[in-house]
């Protein structure tokens, strides 16, 4: 959103003059200092509740067997980032399979080297009372998490109760539907939710799959009460996309 702003740093004040009281950043945040992002936040008077994790050129390294390295220096950094802009949630990005000296490398290693790298993470972030996110993304060819069911495997396995899953609609649909029996089933994994439509990823209020004035109402059944963050793509400005929030009885 925002995406009129070439300049990443000017969409925290557009953002704030829309209406929102809070945003999450994807790894743009990472093009600029501390300090800009700082006061760039500060002036526009926003709360930061997630960041996208520094993950370099391969969407990530939490998954990545013999990087582990360079996965926990790359986490240091977006945990300083997130401590300075005071933010609660860093969404940590397992990253793509590939090869490795020409060899294929086994789910399992994958597996073991997330749930290890996210363990790390887990104790790191408990000592200043942040959590960690991970988000099933079914739109980058060999992403490691990809669906909400292995997602909660690994939670399970891991059984740390500060990390969770960020749930973005766009890809429970993509993937597997039912999502009222998902909410259902997996609302106490759930640290974080995104809305967009499908099949064109457009405000929920566009055309497409989803029914977002029902998902709206069972969200509210069923007692959520954290962050919505609008993971979409607008149709056209993004101010002239959000009257749907008013629409579904939301606030900003």
């Amino acid at each position: 959103m925002f995406k009129e702003w070439l300049n990443f740093i000017d969409r925290y004040k557009a953002a704030s003059e829309a209406g929102f009281k809070a945003v999450e950043s994807g790894e743009e945040i990472f093009q600029y200092s501390v300090e800009e992002i700082i006061k760039a936040k500060s002036e526009a008077n926003v709360e930061q509740v997630v960041i996208v994790g520094y993950g370099g050129p391969r969407d990530g390294l939490a998954a990545m067997p013999s990087k582990e390295t360079e996965f926990r220096q790359s986490f240091t950094k977006s945990l300083n980032y997130a401590l300075a802009l005071k933010c609660r949630k860093i969404h940590v990005c397992s990253g793509v399979m590939t090869s490795v000296d020409g060899q294929e490398v086994p789910y399992s290693s994958y597996e073991e080297t997330y749930i290890k790298n996210l363990r790390y993470c887990s104790e790191e972030v408990r000592k200043v009372g942040l959590k960690i996110l991970i988000e099933p993304i079914s739109t980058i060819p060999g992403y490691f998490l990809t669906n909400t069911t292995q997602a909660i495997e690994i939670l399970k396995k891991l059984n740390c109760d500060n990390v969770e899953m960020e749930f973005d609609f766009f890809h429970a649909q993509r993937t597997h539907g039912n999502l009222t029996k998902t909410l259902k089933e997996n609302l106490k994994y759930i640290g974080h939710i995104q809305v967009s439509q499908v099949p064109d990823r457009g405000e929920p209020s566009s055309s497409g799959e989803i029914n977002y004035q029902y998902i709206f109402q069972l969200l509210q059944d069923l007692g959520y009460n954290q962050w919505i963050g609008c993971e979409y793509n607008p149709q056209g400005k993004t101010e002239d996309g959000l009257k749907w929030i008013e629409d579904y009885g939301l606030e900003f």
